[in-house]
């Protein structure tokens, strides 16, 4: 029901019900649009009156608040409020502006707070805001309401008006609000278009904007003069072949003495059907009369504008989303097949509906990516091809930086180096084109839409093309028709760019696992560093869309790069750079990835790479340069020259690449790109370091024999039948050494006889006889050693090691002095692990046996610095193999498999990577802001989550820094930290080391949590339950060290990608679930 001029209408509710119920038999309305002027003064009094009205109306009618529409006349601003926001001594003619404008929004208060009597909420006061939206979904209405008054006073009672401010915020709502697209559009005023009255909308221009936004109808008030013609309740105008109506409904409740003779009291029905819409105008003559039938009439709301198919976008996105959805549960079909064709079928879909609607040959949508490029799918010959578009190049790019809308011309098209070039390269004749950019809300580029040839309206598709173009090209109203499917369009688009952009990261990870599984089998198969540069270099190339790649090994050393280049005449050339020369040279100096884009040549700098062009005939257009480190040493730099334009054949052609650039190569590499060549820098170094390494696989043997040699000189100058040196690793505080059957064992530096003679000065030491003997505490260490190894100290001496600089280098400790040379011959031929007591010079050790031993242990320094470089090495480069072989283990873990079973592996593979006993993997729940990780108890998995910021695992997350606790600390008052896991589970935690794992935009993923870091040798597999919790069993007696730290910085990288990779196939089945 459609009603207006409420000013007596407490008088009227009840002919008003009789007339709906009993001849109309009406006992529900769908909705009650009042059309302003419910007051006379828009007093409070007034509007009190009004409300019992209207509730009245809903309890009669089943209205609900929502069901009604209420907007102001000119009577329901108060004058008197509006008096109070002039110049009081100006009170004859106006003033020119008024003082305070807040005073003057007050005008409309009263009605306001009616509003929300009915409504539930305050009118806005302020103009640009006096807008209402009601959609009535089930109704299938979408009612704008607006104020006509905005712009009266009691000077200016007739100035009506709509405010455009008020109108672009409501048209921008509905344009991106989906639920609105499919609903009948109805506007509503007060003041009528089309009245020879005092007050009308003079400006009735606006309507063809609401006609643009699918609006049919617009409901008003305010006309109740004396005229007999009909007409002027009804109203139509024409817009683009558009026709939008105006419906007044009279007057409702005027007082008798206001009404004209010739025009009736009024209300109006409007009685929607499919397509049409019946106005039942309801009037009265007298005021006592019934109400009567007026002339009805019908509207066709069937709409003469071209429209898509709305249901079949959906279809496309929903097909798209299940087909991704169905994929991804296949990892191999993935991993061989990839997203391309999937996205590509989705796309041709949309541009085929494009197309048709605007009558075009062909059409394509660019996309802006994350690198701030357009890309779109192609369908090359059965092969499908991303192709990208630079910002600012080629129409598409132009329009893309502009953001308006480009027609090209037949003469344009013919005279332009793109359509020249692409109908060369592909056969298909570019005649016009459209161009056109679809922004967003905040005025962002979604897209570009680019329509190719213009057809004839009837066309014969038998013909060839060239007889079906229209000659005049693309028009105005084809931009036209793109501004209203734009809205249709837009949402869907927008639901296709996040599949695009999830398949698209998928391909990424797809490609990058492709290149990690080449380069491992590069670094296992091949053994020739000439051959392994070809296969690191190719696999980055096709990697990367790179036309060249070369890798230049580093001499530490002596600061250069060295590479074998191919000269102009095909011969291959040694060339050698210093640190800091040239793009390479920089990248090695700063030991930061360089990129320069196209074109190079432009480029302050590049005066190096000219001169390298001339010498190798060959063109630089952009590169990228990156430093390779293994672990932190730097092995060499790969540098990428030329990034190749996606979907654009190469077509070599040496002396135009000379003179310029190939359109091929018009590309630039990108922050992306650098995120995706460091993903494989530890493979590329890796596949370079491992080389002919194969000492790596004999190691532990080679400084068994080693330190064994240097030892052997010891033991001949002082007759000892066992001795053992120390080194000193003062980065843990502990002595080491390598014994029988390649056992490494460890000495705190601060314990037993070695720990002892590790605080002497230079000339002093430990010596003692009858050990076996001796209660002493000092000897606890040794006997301790004795019990486990079935072997018997009877004497002994150690003897600090001290370099030129008098620094502690390591420590000699000789056990059991035997009693002459022969004895040593002798004993040498019985077991190595046993001593005979008879052959032992029980007097031990004495005090001229330092000063002998001095006279070798200058040549012994050599030979333990040598061992000491040695060891380091082979240390380095086996914790680099196994960081390599876990790695791999990730690689080939099986992304269908069960979560937990993924999760136990990375598990398991940082455990034995740096020796720990145990290893925990907290996921990040960013819903709760909570770790959470599971725990076997009692053979049952247990879930158990830690807030982030909470103990250290969730300081770790907080902070995202890594946490090393060494054992030392097991004990202390404030080591209740450790652990919040022992109540629950009985583990004890002695050492620990939690590391953050972070995805390449350095988002926290997890945290990976390492318990316990395990002793070299050999100790027995106790139960945790027996270990005593006042003190720290041997076999954890060790700390993570910093090389385990580099070490699990690595793993964590390899890490993030399996579990990013897991994160995007759970959001893609939630996505297909949905």
């Amino acid at each position: 029901m459609h009603i207006t001029n409420l000013k007596q209408a407490e008088h009227w509710h009840s002919l008003l019900y009789e007339d709906l119920y009993y001849p109309l038999k009406i006992n529900k309305l769908d909705s009650l649009i009042i059309s302003g002027d419910i007051a006379n003064k828009s007093t409070l009094e007034e509007y009190k009156v009004a409300k019992q009205f209207i509730d009245n109306l809903c309890q009669d009618f089943s209205l609900e608040p929502k069901q009604i529409i209420i907007v102001p006349g000119n009577h329901d601003l108060n004058w008197e409020q509006t008096k109070k926001a002039f110049h009081p001594k100006n009170n004859k003619e106006k003033p020119k502006i008024y003082i305070e404008k807040d005073k003057y929004k007050q005008r409309f208060v009263h009605f306001s707070e009616f509003y929300k009597d009915i409504k539930g909420q305050s009118y806005p006061l302020d103009d640009d805001k006096q807008y209402t939206l009601d959609h009535l979904p089930k109704q299938h209405l979408l009612i704008l309401g607006l104020n006509s008054a905005w712009q009266l006073d009691h000077y200016d009672k007739y100035c009506a008006s709509i405010n455009m401010d008020a109108l672009n915020k409501a048209l921008t709502e509905i344009k991106y609000n989906k639920d609105y697209q499919n609903c009948i559009k109805i506007a509503v005023w007060h003041h009528p278009v089309n009245s020879e009255c005092e007050g009308k909308i003079s400006d009735s221009a606006f309507l063809h904007r609401l006609v643009n936004y699918g609006f049919r109808f617009f409901l008003n008030g305010h006309m109740h003069i004396r005229e007999a013609e009909t007409s002027n309740y009804r109203y139509e105008k024409i817009y683009q072949e558009e026709k939008i109506y105006g419906i007044c409904a009279g007057t409702f409740g005027v007082h008798t003495s206001e009404l004209s003779k010739a025009t009736p009291w009024q209300y109006n029905l409007l009685e929607f059907n499919t397509d049409t819409l019946t106005v039942h105008p309801r009037w009265r003559q007298q005021e006592n009369s019934p109400w009567e039938s007026g002339d009805n009439y019908t509207i066709n709301i069937k709409s003469n504008q071209k429209t898509i198919d709305q249901d079949k976008l959906t279809r496309i996105i929903d097909n798209l989303k299940q087909d991704m959805g169905t994929i991804s549960n296949d990892y191999y079909k993935i991993y061989n097949e990839g997203f391309k064709e999937i996205i590509y079928n989705a796309l041709e879909g949309i541009t085929t509906i494009i197309k048709d609607f605007i009558v075009a040959d062909r059409a394509t949508i660019y996309f802006l990516n994350e690198s701030e490029r357009l890309s779109s799918i192609v369908d090359k010959k059965g092969e499908y091809l991303e192709i990208a578009v630079l910002i600012g190049q080629g129409f598409a790019g132009k329009v893309a930086k502009s953001k308006k809308i480009h027609i090209s011309a037949m003469e344009e098209c013919r005279n332009s180096d793109e359509t020249v070039k692409q109908s060369k390269r592909t056969g298909y004749t570019t005649y016009t084109l459209l161009t056109y950019p679809l922004l967003d809300e905040q005025e962002n580029l979604v897209a570009v839409i680019q329509l190719i040839n213009k057809l004839k309206k009837s066309n014969n598709q038998k013909s060839s093309l060239e007889e079906r173009i229209d000659q005049s090209g693309f028009k105005e109203e084809d931009k036209e028709d793109l501004d209203k499917l734009a809205d249709q369009i837009r949402p869907i688009l927008g639901e296709f760019k996040s599949s695009y952009k999830m398949a698209h990261e998928m391909q990424g990870f797809i490609d990058y696992t492709k290149a990690i599984h080449k380069l491992s089998k590069a670094s296992t198969k091949c053994n020739d560093l000439e051959e392994i540069c070809k296969m690191v270099t190719k696999v980055a190339e096709d990697f990367m869309q790179a036309d060249r790649t070369t890798l230049w090994l580093a001499d530490r050393q002596r600061k250069e790069l060295q590479a074998t280049i191919i000269s102009k005449d095909g011969s291959p050339e040694e060339k050698i750079i210093k640190f800091g020369d040239g793009y390479v040279g920089e990248a090695a100096a700063e030991k930061k990835i360089k990129i320069i884009p196209f074109d190079l040549y432009e480029h302050q700098d590049s005066q190096m790479s000219k001169k390298t062009d001339k010498e190798t005939g060959y063109r630089t257009c952009s590169l990228m340069s990156m430093p390779i480190f293994h672990v932190d040493q730097l092995v060499g730099v790969l540098q990428l020259v030329n990034k190749r334009k996606p979907g654009v054949d190469i077509e070599y052609d040496d002396e135009k690449l000379i003179k310029n650039p190939l359109d091929c190569f018009q590309n630039s590499f990108t922050d992306e790109d650098k995120k995706l060549i460091k993903q494989l820098n530890y493979f590329i170094a890796t596949a370079i370091s491992e080389v002919n390494q194969s000492i790596t696989d004999k190691a532990d043997n080679i400084l068994y024999e080693f330190l064994s040699k240097i030892t052997e000189l010891a033991k001949d100058e002082l007759c000892s039948h066992r001795v053992t040196i120390f080194l000193l690793d003062q980065e843990a505080k502990e002595f080491w050494s390598i014994i029988k059957e390649n056992i490494e064992i460890r000495v705190p530096i601060n314990k037993g006889i070695v720990g002892e003679a590790g605080r002497k000065k230079p000339g002093e030491f430990v010596k003692a006889r009858n050990v076996d003997k001796d209660n002493n505490p000092r000897f606890n260490e040794a006997k301790k050693q004795d019990k486990k190894n079935d072997y018997t100290t009877y004497n002994l001496l150690a003897i600090p090691l001290f370099n030129e600089k008098e620094e502690l280098v390591a420590v000699v400790e000789f056990v059991n002095k035997l009693k002459n040379i022969q004895s040593r011959i002798k004993q040498d031929i019985a077991p190595k692990d046993k001593v005979d007591k008879d052959k032992v010079d029980m007097e031990g050790f004495t005090d001229t046996d330092p000063k002998k031993f001095s006279e070798i242990s200058y040549i012994m320094l050599k030979f333990l610095e040598g061992f000491k470089a040695l060891y380091e090495t082979t240390r380095r480069k086996q914790g680099e193999l196994r960081l390599k072989n876990a790695i791999t283990t990730l690689s080939e873990i099986n992304i269908d498999a069960e979560r937990s079973q993924i999760f136990e592996k990375v598990q398991e593979e940082a455990k034995k990577l740096v020796n720990a006993d145990r290893s925990t993997l907290w996921h990040l729940d960013r819903k709760s802001n909570k770790l959470w990780a599971h725990f076997d108890e009692d053979g049952e998995s247990q879930r158990k989550e830690v807030p982030v910021g909470t103990g250290y695992v969730g300081k770790v997350a907080e902070h995202c820094k890594s946490l090393n606790i060494s054992f030392e600390r097991y004990g202390e008052p404030n080591y209740a930290i450790s652990l919040e896991s022992d109540d629950e589970n009985s583990y004890l935690i002695y050492s620990l080391i939690c590391m953050p794992i972070l995805n390449s935009d350095k988002e926290l993923l997890a945290v990976i949590q390492l318990d316990n870091k395990k002793k070299p040798g050999n100790f027995s597999d106790d139960n945790h339950e027996d270990y005593d919790s006042t003190q720290v069993p041997e076999l954890f007696q060790a700390n993570f060290t910093k090389e385990d730290e580099k070490l699990l910085n690595e793993f964590n990288i390899a890490a993030a990608s399996y579990l990013s990779q897991i994160e995007l196939f759970e959001e893609m089945h939630k996505i297909a679930s949905s």
